[in-house]
């Protein structure tokens, strides 16, 4: 069994250095975190002054490699953006929500940073269906993929990402739809 936490949210390091930092028998093998940046905008905004998305990465390392409650592997398991027009799905207010065009551009962004970084092992990104948020909007009943779900395609092609790379996100294409050339 391994053991995955401890999963918090955002930039609220201070809960992430007492859950490394303890005098309790515990170590995790791997270190989650649920990375958003959505409240500011894009991957570049900074938060303090000086943490943007890049610097929020590097940061986290460095308190993760300095403990010994964890392993130095860290996985982001949420990560998306508010989509504008959305509400009452969307789960912040319309002032923090993005186009559809920003959100793909800003989840490019999104991955293209971590990966830079290295420092990241797996991102799992929240959710693939869901009004307010999601790849995919099934409101009303009808499934509408956005132009995010489009990039997001693209990026796992272009990044030759494997299954076993992936961990448990496996990510299914309808029969249906239009193909591409990698298909």
């Amino acid at each position: 069994m391994k053991l995955i936490g401890s999963s918090v949210i955002d930039f609220e390091y201070h809960f992430s250095i007492r859950t490394l930092f303890n005098n309790y028998k515990v170590h995790y093998d791997k270190f989650s975190t649920l990375l958003y940046v959505d409240r500011r905008g894009s991957p570049y905004s900074t938060q303090m002054g000086i943490f943007n998305f890049k610097n929020k990465i590097e940061f986290l390392e460095t308190i993760v490699r300095n403990s010994s409650r964890s392993e130095n592997n860290i996985y982001i398991t949420e990560a998306n953006w508010p989509l504008s027009g959305t509400a009452p799905y969307a789960p912040t207010s319309e002032r923090e929500c993005v186009s559809e065009e920003c959100y793909a551009q800003y989840m490019n962004e999104y991955f293209e940073i971590a990966l830079k970084t290295k420092k990241i092992e797996k991102i799992f990104w929240h959710q693939l269906i869901a009004p307010g948020y999601g790849l995919v909007d099934n409101r009303n009943g009808k499934i509408r993929k956005t132009k995010a779900f489009y990039d997001f395609k693209e990026w796992m092609y272009q990044n030759q990402f494997s299954y076993e790379e992936m961990g448990t996100c496996h990510i299914l294409f309808d029969e249906g739809e239009e193909k591409t050339n990698h298909e």
